[in-house]
């Protein structure tokens, strides 16, 4: 059904498509206008001249007897008796072989046409013209592998409850968090764990002593097969949409037909360290303890904390102190409506810091038709952008614009909008920058009323798009996230019904 799909939406930005006896048709008219070029040398004839050729007479034909002209007793050749027959008959052959070379290419070149048409079709249709310039706009992002993607899926998304800072959650380890998420998705999807092919987590703060086994530890945990590799994925806050972003280009790239992608983090664990202590001590010497969760939160390239930068924002944007309070509890107030009228978890209630994991299983085009698996959303694009460091929390702003140009859509088209509220300054002054419409913009609060555990949030926003996609019966969203050293990340959803 997805394939059809697919293709219907092909066929009606280029109609010729939808019939393949256009190639038939198309193949006897390139004939005609290569033999009407080619005379008095006609095609017909250079082909009728590679033919197997009978003589029954003693004396062989002449070079340069005309094929073509009154056959004589003396030079019979296996060919129909009326030139007019020869011409119809080779373009018959012509037509056939170019309609089987067509096909046979088709297949290879369909995903790239598709993004051509789709960009050019989409551009066209929003701007009411057509030029050359727009099909070159069109063809350009298919210089990079983050492009429309027409058979990447997500087929479940599930997250755990986000503790607070020293919580409930505190206990368990940022692999306990991931392999609860993970656990989950494929119970909801029905998957077995023996189908999948690629682990792929996030984690920013190796908080426990296992940490830097955490993608591995978890597939195994889960029972995915041990010949099934794992990979760890750092993009700090980003990292929850940078293992969708792998998991596509997995599937994209032949390696893999199901993969498992989240992010996961245990901030309430992260530990203290006594730095140059390795190789002795000196007598006298002071040594202190280090708080690696105050560390990793200071930028020591420009020496500024996160929240410095959101400082920043705050200044270039003109956001007040009532502004971003007024955001703050807006994000309270739309996360409570959310939770008491969905009930997704009776003890959640978090600020900031804080603990949690969220998994999404990706699978490819076949894989959805192999299983009968039903999608939730479709990945449609993604970018990641870099930024001036003192203006971190902006990396959202030129990541959507980069996510529209590649899939041509406006943010007049997208429904929803989830901007990570690392901080109420910085998700106020990217809706600034993009002039972003408040109604589609956190519409079930953020990070400020839900928490942000490092590489947890992107899958978790991912998550939260997607269903809220399906309650609204929307078409599009858009997940983005600021990330710390000045980048930031957004990819596009497509609601599949």
């Amino acid at each position: 059904m997805i394939e059809s799909e697919k293709l219907q939406k092909l066929y009606e930005l280029w109609p010729a498509h939808a019939n393949p006896c256009f190639y038939l048709a198309y193949s006897f008219v390139i004939y005609w206008i290569m033999e009407y070029y080619l005379k008095p040398s006609h095609l017909s004839t250079i082909v009728f001249q590679l033919l197997p050729q009978k003589n029954t007479s003693s004396t062989p034909c002449k070079t340069g007897d005309d094929i073509n002209s009154k056959i004589t007793d003396k030079c019979i050749i296996d060919q129909p008796s009326s030139l007019f027959m020869n011409r119809l008959l080779i373009a018959f052959i012509f037509s056939v072989f170019l309609f089987v070379a067509t096909l046979h290419m088709q297949r290879i070149a369909e995903m790239h046409l598709f993004v051509i048409l789709i960009n050019y079709g989409k551009k066209a249709l929003a701007r009411d013209e057509y030029s050359d310039e727009m099909m070159l706009e069109a063809i350009y992002p298919m210089s990079s592998v983050c492009d429309i993607i027409p058979s990447v899926f997500i087929v479940g998304a599930k997250r755990t409850a986000f503790g607070t800072y020293g919580g409930s959650l505190k206990n368990f380890t940022a692999i306990d968090l991931a392999e609860f998420a993970g656990r989950a998705v494929l119970n909801e999807t029905n998957t077995k764990p023996e189908c999948i092919d690629h682990v792929i987590f996030g984690n920013v703060i190796q908080s426990s002593v296992d940490a830097i086994y955490l993608p591995r530890h978890v597939g195994l945990r889960l029972g995915v097969p041990e010949n099934a590799p794992a990979l760890g994925v750092n993009r700090i806050c980003g990292s929850g949409f940078q293992v969708i972003v792998n998991a596509a280009e997995q599937i994209l790239l032949g390696e893999s037909k199901f993969v498992l992608a989240g992010g996961t983090e245990n901030m309430s664990q992260t530990p203290f360290a006594a730095r140059n202590i390795r190789f002795g001590t000196q007598l006298g010497v002071k040594y202190e303890l280090e708080d690696t969760l105050w560390a990793c939160l200071n930028d020591p390239h420009i020496n500024t904390t996160m929240a410095m930068t959101a400082e920043n924002l705050g200044a270039k944007y003109g956001v007040s102190r009532a502004d971003a309070d007024r955001f703050a509890l807006r994000s309270q107030t739309l996360w409570k409506a959310v939770k008491q009228s969905m009930k997704f978890f009776e003890r959640e209630s978090v600020k900031g810091i804080s603990d949690g994991a969220s998994a999404l299983l990706v699978a490819g085009e076949e894989a959805v038709s192999k299983y009968g698996l039903k999608p939730l959303a479709r990945v449609v694009a993604w970018k990641a952008v870099g930024v001036d460091p003192n203006m971190m929390g902006i990396g959202p702003a030129p990541a959507i614009r980069s996510v529209l140009k590649k899939s041509g859509l406006t943010l007049q088209d997208i429904d929803l909008i989830e901007v990570n509220e690392a901080f109420a300054p910085q998700a106020l002054a990217v809706q600034r920058e993009l002039d972003l419409d408040e109604k589609k913009l956190n519409v079930s609060g953020g990070a400020i009323s839900l928490g942000h555990p490092l590489a947890a949030s992107g899958a978790r926003i991912s998550t939260h798009l997607i269903h809220e996609m399906k309650r609204r019966s929307v078409k599009y969203s858009i997940g983005s996230a600021c990330i710390g050293g000045g980048q930031g990340i957004a990819i596009l959803f497509e609601n599949i019904d």
